[in-house]
């Protein structure tokens, strides 16, 4: 392809004298109107010597329809031209100045007859998925069985007035396109029941693009609720132009709230321009439990992360991905993924392709017999990860990295070698094929050793049980109503003390005026994306949303509540008990305001998983986090005396990003800033007698980044790495604080 001043002169040199009897030409055929650009007439010369040109003649070039069928058109020479150069004299275009282009352009030789390729044809690698073939709403033997309560708000797409069939047989694409249209930016789950539903185009979150946002699809089951591209599906045929059986938006980065949960993607067979889910999510989203199938293996990404800007940060988890070119693709340089517990098999180039992220992933496990993984991001940190060659793999490598990569305890085998590294022009070769630790540069450390990471021992997210609807309890039983003026504090406690295991809000808005205690039999506080806006007295007191206190459940979840963008002396939540608490799916948008306090009670483990908010001060805790993104001024994320482990940190705003002392531990595995604001100058860490290793980037378009990266003190020393030292530069593979562990 050629696009240049509308006037220019082109030439080709066809490497050898040849004798020509024409050309074919793809003119310019950009759509939205640039096929204007289309050459319209063109001077043709040709040249033995590339000195001396004779006249073949002026043509005039049909204009490109702008469309993915063009099929060109040939132009015949008077007579046969014997020559190796020929010129091109741009005369004039469809548009009449500016700029002109071509597409393509072939020279026809005299002396062969026409030959026409046929492209191979497609041959899986794998039978074709299938599914199981369940009564709608049926619950598959072994498997979850996601319900919600009649009266929660939750959007069943098979219901009134959508009708979705689910059949595997009806094309559902209109009713569940409505269903998106008419709940765009709503907090709105759209729940489906077990069944196939046949989609025959891409399923768009509704709105405009700045509605694209707060929106859920939850299966019953992740095997049992399928979405299935029609097979030879119209729209889906050109790999240039990949479309998404789901498609969640597009930049800017306000795609706040959007989340796919247990289900199933299936793109059918002989679509191979199709993708599983174009997913964008903002600050707080992700696709959790998620299977994504091609029916024969073709396709461009099963799950793209890198169609738009601006993406992240986001949490994938769970997730597995089969066939396609590329089982799971990010780029672009913001703001963010990460990604654990995630299974690639059978791509056609590569399992997981990073071209520009800041990238975090834990537990991959790619079963392939292409490389498993392309690190070519800002920053790629890779934990715990398993790459299994298969048949074909023996020539290639598992891992080729050409950006600044963390890998630590990779597992290979039936590669060429595990890792080939490209990165500042330095090549290099680990065979492994299992490599404990790889660094792109050394480690960085201030005091103690620099030579490895801490291992901190890594957790799950402890599992709590889904109960069954009919034991949930809900604040309009209690009358609370969303999107009231009243105070729903009372209500809500009420719901707390019924004696139900889960207690729900429906989507809307909430006023709370006091502090609500987490007690008794709750296990699960989920809210269907409620909004909670506090109210006086509360707003005048330094007291908590909701105070965790002591009860039956060993384990409480508190997930899916958004709250409003006030600020004040109050704070989102006190952990006081020696239970376990973990915390999902929240967006604490308070404005100068805490959204994490330990308790004088407060012993209890700590799980964090996608989670925005402002200002975390762990005391003397074990928190593991996952997608962890305190954003704001001011000391982001405090670790007191505690151990740290977090997976995937992303913040802005002014720091310390963390403040590490009295003792603490602190890992922190691909960890990114995107720096903006002009309130920069405190260190981005300050690390006071503690121990903390690091991997980390930073991004900033402001022309105003941390000024002083490292802040440590240890035994009265005090020692710093600024934004400008050869050992930061932008990201830390490693920097490791604190001696050994």
């Amino acid at each position: 392809m050629w696009n240049g001043a509308f006037d220019a002169i082109l030439g080709f040199d066809l490497g050898k004298i040849v004798n020509v009897r024409g050309i074919y030409v793809w003119n310019y055929n950009e759509g939205g109107g640039w096929n204007t650009r289309s050459v319209k007439e063109v001077e043709i010369s040709a040249s033995v010597d590339n000195q001396s040109f004779i006249p073949v003649g002026k043509f005039t070039l049909k204009q490109a329809p702008g469309r993915d069928d063009d099929p060109g058109e040939a132009v015949s020479f008077a007579k046969v031209v014997r020559a190796r150069w020929f010129r091109w004299r741009i005369l004039s275009n469809y548009r009449g100045g500016e700029m002109s282009g071509l597409a393509e352009v072939r020279f026809a030789n005299a002396d062969l007859k026409a030959v026409v390729t046929l492209p191979p044809v497609w041959k899986p690698t794998y039978p074709r998925p299938t599914h199981p073939r369940l009564a709608l709403g049926q619950p598959l033997p072994g498997a979850e069985n996601i319900a919600f309560p009649a009266a929660s708000g939750v959007v069943d797409v098979t219901k009134a007035p959508y009708r979705a069939k689910g059949d595997g047989k009806t094309d559902d694409t209109h009713a569940l396109q409505q269903a998106l249209a008419d709940n765009t930016d709503r907090g709105a789950i759209l729940y489906f029941p077990n069944g196939i539903y046949r989609v025959s185009d891409t399923l768009r979150w509704g709105g405009d693009e700045g509605r694209q946002r707060n929106t859920i699809f939850w299966g019953q089951s992740r095997a049992g609720a399928v979405l299935q591209l029609m097979d030879h599906c119209t729209g889906f045929q050109n790999p240039r132009k990949p479309k998404g059986v789901v498609y969640t938006g597009h930049k800017p980065a306000q795609r706040f709230g959007n989340e796919l949960h247990t289900l199933t993607i299936d793109t059918g067979v002989s679509n191979p321009g199709a993708e599983g889910i174009q997913f964008i999510a903002n600050n707080q989203g992700g696709v959790y439990d998620v299977t994504i199938v091609s029916g024969d293996g073709q396709g461009v990404n099963g799950l793209d992360l890198g169609y738009t800007d601006e993406q992240g940060p986001c949490l994938i988890k769970n997730v597995r991905v089969q066939g396609f070119d590329v089982g799971v693709s990010v780029s672009t340089s913001v703001a963010s993924e990460t990604l654990e517990h995630i299974v690639v098999e059978h791509q056609n180039r590569y399992g997981f392709r990073n071209d520009g992220q800041p990238c975090t992933v834990r537990d991959l496990h790619s079963i392939n017999a292409v490389p498993a993984f392309r690190a070519g991001g800002v920053f790629t940190t890779l934990v715990d990860c398993r790459f299994e060659g298969v048949k074909g793999a023996e020539n290639r490598d598992a891992l080729e990295v050409e950006g600044p990569t963390f890998c630590r305890n990779l597992k290979t085998s039936g590669y060429h070698a595990a890792i080939s590294s490209r990165v500042a022009g330095n090549t290099r070769t680990l065979t492994g094929p299992n490599v404990p630790l790889y660094l792109s540069k050394p480690a960085a450390g201030l005091s103690g050793s620099a030579t490895g990471s801490l291992n901190l021992p890594v957790k799950e997210t402890p599992k709590v049980a889904w109960d069954a609807p009919k034991t949930w309890a809900g604040v309009q039983q209690y009358g609370a109503r969303p999107d009231s003026e009243a105070d729903a504090s009372e209500a809500l406690q009420e719901a707390i003390d019924s004696g139900a295991t889960t207690v729900y809000l429906l989507r809307g808005a909430y006023r709370i005026g006091k502090t609500v205690v987490l007690r008794g039999n709750v296990r699960r506080l989920i809210g269907c994306k409620a909004n909670l806006i506090p109210i006086a007295p509360l707003t005048g007191q330094n007291a908590p949303l909701f105070r965790f206190a002591d009860g039956m459940a060993p384990v409480v979840v508190v997930e899916g509540i958004n709250t409003d963008f006030s600020g004040g002396p109050y704070f989102f939540l006190e952990h006081d008990s020696k239970r376990t608490l973990v915390m999902r799916r929240l967006a604490i948008n308070f404005q100068a305001a805490e959204a994490y306090r330990t308790g004088p009670g407060g012993t209890g483990d700590v799980y964090i998983e996608d989670v925005v908010g402002r200002y975390f001060h762990f005391h003397q805790q074990h928190l593991w986090a996952r997608q962890f993104n305190p954003e704001g001024d001011g000391i982001h994320v405090e670790n007191d005396g505690g151990t740290a482990w977090i997976l995937g940190l992303k913040t802005e705003g002014g720091g310390p990003l963390l403040l590490a002392k009295n003792g603490s531990t602190t890992e922190l595995l691909g960890g990114f800033s995107y720096s903006v604001g002009d309130t920069l100058r405190a260190p981005m860490f300050v690390i006071e007698n503690s121990r903390v290793a690091l991997s980390f980037a930073e991004v900033c378009y402001s022309g105003q980044p941390f000024p002083i990266i490292i802040h440590e003190t240890r035994g009265g020393a005090v020692r710093e790495i600024k934004q400008d030292d050869p050992l930061w530069r932008g990201s830390f593979t490693l920097f490791h604080s604190g001696g050994p562990e």
